[in-house]
């Protein structure tokens, strides 16, 4: 897809990831909308420019507003990036049940309502062919577990296979859907967690993420990546 006035909806993308992702694609000449939950981030990107939707996934009125909106701002939708996601960290011993609930939320239901409604559009794409581009930002944890990530990681798991089914289904309508999945990232994310601090500058930055996800996005619509997984070199 040529990412000359691509119609992108980017979520959970007032900061990190997310913002890294949408500034990536608005360089290659995408038009891209931004959401968020936090008024001051989603104030100060309005006034660098930015057409911000405020909405938590997680509610399905909200989800639904959220990307008609974006499809009404833009006048259609070519590519979602369902980036929201957030995490809370304890061991099994210790886990709340409301916390993990929290979690399954935004990662997985949040991302369902986005995913549903955009791709009720893309498959009017093309006069009714089916066009459009799904990348789902999952995580290594995703992949395998580890000890004290239980609801992020379950999130994680569940939204690859949702990845893997949604494929299989929209295929035939001409719309791709991936997976990308960053190994430990340098965002707000990981708070003040001095683990996270160490090397830093070795590690993954959301600008390598973003790269990654244009990447996927400007590949021929004839072809698409299912799964990536990204690294870092030497982060040790």
């Amino acid at each position: 897809m040529n990412l000359q006035d691509a119609r992108i909806l980017v979520t959970g993308s007032t900061s990190g990831i997310g913002l890294a992702t949408a500034r990536r694609l608005r360089e290659g000449g995408a038009r891209v909308v931004l959401s968020g939950r936090d008024p001051a981030k989603i104030a100060a990107l309005r006034e660098e420019g930015w057409h911000v939707i405020q909405a938590d996934v997680a509610r399905e009125e909200e989800a639904v507003r959220l990307v008609r909106g974006a499809a009404e701002h833009l006048g259609g939708l070519d590519v979602l990036v369902n980036n929201a996601g957030g995490g809370r960290f304890a061991p099994l011993l210790d886990q709340d049940l409301t916390e993990f609930r929290q979690v399954l939320d935004t990662n997985l239901v949040g991302a369902m309502l986005v995913a549903r409604e955009a791709a009720r559009l893309m498959v009017q794409n093309a006069d009714g062919a089916g066009r459009g581009t799904i990348i789902n930002i999952g995580s290594v944890s995703g992949l395998r577990g580890s000890a004290g990530a239980g609801a992020y990681s379950a999130s994680k798991f569940a939204l690859r296979g949702l990845t893997q089914s949604w494929r299989d289904e929209l295929r035939p309508k001409n719309i791709r859907v991936s997976y990308v999945a960053p190994s430990e990232v340098v965002t707000g994310f990981g708070g003040s967690d001095p683990q996270q601090r160490k090397n830093a500058e070795r590690k993954i930055q959301p600008e390598d993420i973003a790269h990654a996800v244009a990447a996927l996005v400007e590949m021929d619509d004839r072809a698409f990546v299912t799964e990536l997984e990204v690294f870092a070199t030497n982060p040790w």
